[in-house]
């Protein structure tokens, strides 16, 4: 076959296709394993059982001009990573006692506010402080304190 025949450049065309193919084929297993790995991380769930944190507020009892104070302790090893809406309002939800029954989760009025939420750390064996109005719960009553799957201890507000 003389050197530029067409069935030389098919030839040539198909021992190429081969040849990227294969490195094709392992660019996409690594590019896959990169990705999986950026997008499940490598380590697993941060916030399991084994998370020591304490949720708490500073009284059990308010009355509706008072300030609550939530602390948040971190009794683990590792930094834990709280949530502030708009860089300011720290990310949490509650619910009222009634009937001897938990409402289901109530948003405090600043969870709605369109604005990036600013992350900040809780190094290990150190604690956060929270201060919330009470009248922003616009009600009396017994409540808790919710944030992810930490509850706080319930206060009243009369």
């Amino acid at each position: 076959m003389p050197e530029g025949s067409i069935a030389a450049l098919h030839t040539q065309h198909k021992d190429l296709y081969r040849k990227y193919s294969q490195y094709n084929g392992k660019l996409f297993f690594l590019c896959s394993f990169v990705s999986a790995i950026f997008i499940t991380g490598c380590s697993t769930n941060p916030y399991t059982d084994e998370y020591s944190i304490d949720f708490l507020t500073d009284q059990t009892s308010y009355i509706s001009t008072d300030t609550i104070t939530v602390v948040i302790i971190n009794d683990s090893t590792d930094v834990f990573n709280i949530g502030l809406r708009c860089g300011e309002y720290l990310e949490m939800f509650f619910q009222k006692k009634k009937d001897g029954e938990w409402s289901e989760n109530q948003w405090f009025w600043y969870m709605s506010l369109r604005c990036p939420t600013e992350i900040d750390s809780i190094l290990p064996n150190e604690s956060y402080s929270y201060e919330l109005p009470a009248e922003w719960f616009d009600d009396v009553g017994t409540f808790r304190l919710i944030m992810r799957q930490w509850y706080s201890n319930g206060f009243t507000i009369d």
